[in-house]
């Protein structure tokens, strides 16, 4: 017998009472107990427990008991190692818990942790019942969680289990099971002492912070756990209300956030905390509607108080923006692209339409020379007082546009107009870039705006913007005008591959259509270094991965026999 013929879930003290009662056992004259002896017990010399643990030691295929004990807590440990994995994956929403789970089905019922990441009621209620203080002892292995957090974080009422053998209303019906068993846990959890207003890692918006709602709404989406959270007390605040804001886009996730799993868009989370929470006089969570387009957002948080007129930092609408001085909402609007019903709304609750940006810029003059002619007429009608613009703003609105014919007329009206656009002005490359709009950006580049223009508050090269927001097309043509393939941004320092790569893991940029795997390929063709291809510690887009695997490229901290397989290129070889 060997080690591995052990229990799931060995431990010492259930060997400790087996050796005794072999002890016992051989005392009293069983045979079987005595024949399990033989062999460690000369004629004559009594039956001591030391003797009936090697016995217990060999069978189990140790050479003594203190083999056997080492062994068992090193067993222990790799169990304890494939939980914390399990629960990192739960958390995150990694289809690799499931793989963990079916591999090793005993930690469903590891500890209440587990119970509560699974919503696993009976196995929670029997934990709790044993040991009450279960409830709120946190996990120092993760930062001193308590359990509350691991169900409110889970995502296993999103996660569907692949079984040929269900259909897809079986499918529907298990996971909203499993979405239910996680509200009981928490109840249960809630009821034997555990506070809906815990928080781990400081304070809302730190790197680190947790909460039950923060979980829940700002992360997991889980609307029925928000409710109850609320009901039993639980507080908002203002940084988990911009986070709920990101469950109502189908593409983007909240800056600093990864997102593995796609749910269908919606307000339920949002709503449930606004009915709860009146938005403070320096709440900055309308950036996140605004960065989406999200007219209904929005109206939700102008309706819970969200001024119209307050400055909103600028890395709120997307990390690429950090640095940057904080926008106006409307100019933001403008900017990034919001509909001429966002800007309405925005102004018909009192947003101020002659609002500077922090260049100086008006919302109208912004929206000229991002080509949003549509922005700029609706400006007008509902009050922007500067009706006027100068050459430069009419050439580079309708560079911006892909105006052709009106970009080359305004350059023979006004010969040098290039040549004396500042480098501000310049931008408009950079952010035509990014945006993935190949008709301007070829224009521009015709017209004689540098192929290596820089902007924003990394100094991102256009070749940059158009990498990390997936815009293939547009590098494609910034290579051909001779872009620097191994330009490094002021920020990062990190080439325009590694700016791709970093893109496809958090869907950076605004490109409505954006397509990483092409844009890193178009890379890798034209020659990118490919040791520059990491630029960050996080798992590109499984499909950047892919290529970047099956052009021989490993990613770091990854077996690479172990990641073709997962990826499904070596079907062979174990997985991870």
């Amino acid at each position: 017998m060997s080690s591995a013929d052990l229990p799931g879930r060995p431990h010492l003290d259930q060997l400790r009472r087996q050796a005794k009662e072999l002890k016992r056992a051989a005392l009293a004259g069983d045979p079987a107990a005595l024949a399990r002896l033989r062999g460690f017990l000369p004629p004559g010399v009594p039956v001591t427990l030391a003797v009936a643990q090697l016995a217990v030691a060999r069978e189990y295929g140790f050479a003594s008991w203190a083999g056997l004990t080492t062994g068992i807590r090193a067993h222990a440990a790799e169990v304890a190692e494939r939980v914390d994995e399990f629960l990192h994956r739960s958390v995150v929403g990694s289809p690799g818990a499931m793989r963990l789970l079916a591999a090793d089905p005993v930690m469903a019922t590891y500890d209440i942790r587990t119970a509560a990441v699974l919503g696993d009621v009976a196995t929670a209620r029997r934990l709790i019942a044993a040991d009450p203080e279960v409830a709120v002892r946190p996990d120092e292995r993760r930062s001193g969680w308590p359990p509350l957090l691991f169900a409110c974080m889970s995502r296993w009422h999103q996660l569907v289990v692949p079984d040929p053998d269900a259909g897809p209303e079986e499918m529907v019906h298990r996971v909203r099971e499993r979405a239910t068993g996680m509200v009981e846990v928490a109840r249960l959890l809630l009821d034997a002492g555990a506070d809906p207003n815990t928080t781990v890692g400081g304070r809302p918006g730190d790197a680190g912070f947790c909460s039950p709602l923060f979980a829940a709404a700002g992360c997991a989406n889980h609307p029925a756990l928000t409710a109850l959270l609320l009901d039993r007390g639980a507080r908002p605040d203002d940084h988990t209300v911009y986070l709920a804001a990101f469950h109502a886009s189908r593409e983007r996730s909240a800056p600093g956030t990864r997102k593995h799993i796609r749910v269908p868009p919606n307000h339920d989370c949002l709503r449930l905390l606004l009915r709860h929470y009146e938005l403070p006089a320096d709440s900055t969570a309308l950036a996140a509607p605004i960065s989406l387009g999200d007219v209904e957002g929005a109206r939700l948080m102008l309706n819970a108080g969200a001024d119209p007129n307050r400055p909103l930092p600028a890395a709120l609408f997307g990390e690429e923006e950090g640095g940057q001085p904080p926008l106006p909402p409307v100019h933001a609007a403008v900017r990034f692209g919001s509909s001429p019903a966002m800007l309405r709304l925005l102004l018909d609750r009192g947003a101020d339409p002659n609002g500077r940006g922090p260049d100086g810029q008006s919302p109208y003059r912004l929206a000229l020379r991002l080509g949003r002619a549509d922005a700029a007429n609706l400006l007008l009608r509902l009050g922007a007082r500067e009706h006027t613009s100068s050459a430069v703003d009419g050439f580079l609105s309708a560079c911006a546009r892909g105006d052709r014919a009106a970009a080359e007329t305004m350059s023979h009206a006004h010969p040098g107009i290039v040549r004396r656009l500042t480098d501000h002005d310049r931008r408009v490359l950079v952010e035509a870039s990014e945006r993935g709009n190949t008709e301007a950006v070829q224009l521009m580049l015709d017209l004689g705006f540098p192929a290596d223009q820089r902007g924003g508050p990394d100094a991102v090269t256009a070749l940059h913007a158009a990498a990390h927001s997936g815009s293939a097309q547009v590098v494609g043509v910034l290579i051909r005008a001779g872009a620097d393939l191994e330009a490094r941004d002021r920020g990062r320092n990190a080439s325009p591959l590694g700016w791709a790569v970093l893109g496809s893991a958090r869907r950076l940029g605004h490109n409505p259509d954006p397509d990483w795997v092409a844009t890193v390929r178009t890379l890798l063709d034209a020659g990118a270094d490919p040791a520059h291809a990491w630029s960050g510690d996080e798992f590109p887009g499984k499909d950047v991965a892919r290529l970047l695997v099956q052009r021989g490229i490993d990613i770091p901290g990854k077996d690479p026999a172990a990641m073709r397989h997962a990826l499904g290129l070596d079907p062979e070889q174990p997985r991870a």
